[in-house]
């Protein structure tokens, strides 16, 4: 008797694991769908409170020196002893990747009661180029010295179309005045001025 009862425990275990189970059916499906929208901001030179900090310095000063003609000269612009350094922090929030341009102008030579510093000349050196939300801008003065033209636009930072949306980030570095022994210095302070001007005309 045990033995009967052993062997139909075993049948009834093989039956079950050969029985087919049946498939489930799909009796019905819906969708959902999702979607977000962004509106169409600005495009900005950004100042300190940007993503990337920096800014452009409101003030350049390369210091006091006393008056001679044997020597070229050179000087840093620095502010409490440290040299100046700065950025281009640009905000493009439009939304189209349709480029960008920024010029630089140095407006008048350094002069002094309308007296030129002849031959002076201001070079920006500039470090790397850097983005967040968008595709890095490669066009311009990146990772050079870049000496400004006396009331000239040059082109200095830019983005292609499908570049530089987002915020993008040029360091600048170091800002150099060069003044030849040649040039006639008077006493007192020479000054000058610089333009930068963003346009939506994206660099070629």
């Amino acid at each position: 008797m045990k033995k009967l009862v052993i062997a139909s425990l075993s049948l009834g275990v093989l039956g079950l694991v050969g029985a087919p189970f049946a498939s489930a059916a799909d009796l019905d499906s819906k969708g959902t769908t999702g979607q977000v929208e962004f509106t169409e901001g600005k495009i900005t030179i950004e100042d300190g409170k940007s993503t990337f900090g920096g800014g452009l310095p409101s003030n350049l000063d390369f210091g006091k020196h006393a008056i001679q003609n044997e020597a070229d000269e050179e000087w840093s612009a620095t502010t409490d002893g440290t040299v100046t350094t700065g950025s281009l922090n640009v905000s493009d929030k439009r939304g189209s990747s349709a480029g960008w341009t920024i010029k630089a102008k140095q407006n008048a030579q350094f002069s002094i009661n309308s007296v030129e510093l002849e031959a002076a000349a201001l070079t920006i050196k500039t470090g790397d180029a850097t983005n967040v939300g968008g595709v890095l801008p490669t066009v311009g003065a990146i990772n050079v010295d870049k000496e400004l033209p006396i009331n000239a636009d040059v082109d200095f930072f830019g983005a292609k179309v499908n570049t530089g949306a987002g915020d993008s980030h040029l360091a600048l570095n170091e800002f150099r005045l060069a003044v030849p022994a040649t040039s006639e210095k008077r006493m007192g302070v020479y000054k000058t001025s610089i333009t930068w001007t963003l346009s939506d005309t994206p660099v070629n």
